[in-house]
This record gives C-alpha cells, structure tokens and sequence, in this order.
C-alpha cells in the first residue's frame, strides 16, 4: 500500500466594499474557498491545489439589509453580463451557482470540475510537520 497525501484547505478573505457616499460604512463579507492540494508527481516539495467551491457571507459586524440590496439574489435582476458568466461558469466548470440567498445572507457555491491541477495551480512548501493528520492511503 503506499500513501498519498490529501490535504484539504479553506482559504478565508475578508473584504470591504466601499460606497459611492464617503460617509457610508463599508459593505463587509468573508469570502471561504475550498480546495484539496495533492503532491506533485514530478516535483517532491510541490503540491497542486484544486479549488472546489466556496461560501460568501456577511461580517459579523455587517449591516444584513445592505448586504442583501448589494448580494442579493433575485432582488434585483442580473444584467446580460451576469447571466452570460453565470452560464460561462455552469458549462465550463460545472458550478453551481446560488439562485437563491439564505435567511444568514450566505451564498455557496460548488464546481463540479474543479479548477487548478498539475503544472497550472501549485504550492512550493518549503516546511511541513510531520505529525499533519489528513493523510489518506492508496493500494498500489
């Protein structure tokens, strides 16, 4: 049997989003990524990242009704370009794409093909602790 290790990660980004107002708080949300990092076959300190989804919320601290005029699905309706990337993104790479807004103001999202592989999305370590918990194993 021989080991292959799988690493599953989140990437986690805060973000404000200004206002055209000066005297306007910021719109503030937390955007998490998901993704699994395999090693790479032809480079020993080189794993390849594939990113499979993500949820995008409000702050903590957020004002919930801007956030859902800003976010909000179906409160307004998508504009041409909206909707071509939304189908761009369900034909190319299989996302599913929220319809809908939940009562926290959370939209996920998931794809299907994930992006990234070998040689396109990676990650050089360059220090790693032994004791790390996610491995898995492969029959040979």
């Amino acid at each position: 049997m021989s080991r292959i290790d799988l690493l599953l990660h989140s990437i986690v980004t805060v973000f404000n989003i200004d206002d055209k107002e000066a005297s306007a708080t910021p719109v503030r949300g937390v955007m998490t990524t998901y993704s699994y990092m395999l090693p790479d076959p032809d480079i020993p300190n080189r794993m390849t990242v594939f990113f499979t989804g993500g949820l995008l919320e409000p702050d903590d601290d957020a004002d919930r009704e801007r956030w859902k005029r800003v976010f909000g699905v179906g409160v307004q309706k998508r504009l041409l370009d909206d909707r071509a990337r939304a189908l761009a993104a369900k034909v190319l790479l299989g996302a599913s794409v929220p319809d809908k807004m939940e009562e926290d103001g959370s939209m996920s999202y998931y794809l299907k093909k994930p992006i990234g592989g070998h040689g396109t999305t990676f990650v050089d370590v360059s220090w790693t602790s032994n004791s790390h918990p996610s491995k898995i194993y492969q029959q040979s």
